[in-house]
């Protein structure tokens, strides 16, 4: 039961990383393509590291607790850099696509 869980949670892993690589793939600018890694790469990397955890339960308490400290370092410090990144180019004056509509930031730096 436990094998079929965690290989569930992989392919739900999987699957983020998977949309990740086509929203990077498929997005027209820097920020869109930094938004696409950092959702949905996040999640695909904890749900990968959630896998580990459920494969490896059987190791010891020292083992799951370094899964998830995985998790909760993932969880807090990718979505900070992500946030980062965008602003970093935002302030040097990385252009946003043309098509987009509106830009909520021009004028308040």
């Amino acid at each position: 039961m436990t094998s079929t869980v965690t290989s569930v949670i992989l392919l739900v892993g999987v699957f983020f990383i998977f949309v990740a690589s086509l929203g990077i793939w498929r997005m027209r600018d820097v920020y869109g393509r930094a938004h696409a890694a950092g959702k949905s790469a996040t999640m695909g990397a904890i749900c990968a590291t959630l896998a580990g955890l459920l494969s490896f339960a059987g190791y010891g308490w020292d083992v799951a607790l370094k899964h998830l400290l995985i998790i909760v370092f993932l969880f807090l410090t990718s979505p900070v850099g992500t946030h980062l990144l965008i602003w970093a180019a935002y302030t040097v004056g990385v252009r946003l696509w043309p098509g987009s509509i509106i830009d909520e930031l021009r004028g308040r730096l």
